[in-house]
């Protein structure tokens, strides 16, 4: 979800158990970043405080 100019929030990065390990999330947090990096920000919001760390 993005404002359109200057804030892009990223809820949930998910990958099914059986795909995690072969960084599946990992592409694709960097495919967000790409595609928002001329933004202000891009805000991660883990709702689980174990993935803080992935962010």
């Amino acid at each position: 979800m993005d404002d359109s100019e200057l804030v892009a929030f990223v809820h949930y990065v998910l990958v099914h158990p059986e795909y995690q390990g072969q960084k599946i999330a990992g592409n694709m947090v960097e495919y967000i970043r790409d595609k928002y990096k001329n933004y202000l920000y891009i805000e991660g919001m883990p709702e689980d405080s174990k993935n803080v760390a992935f962010y």
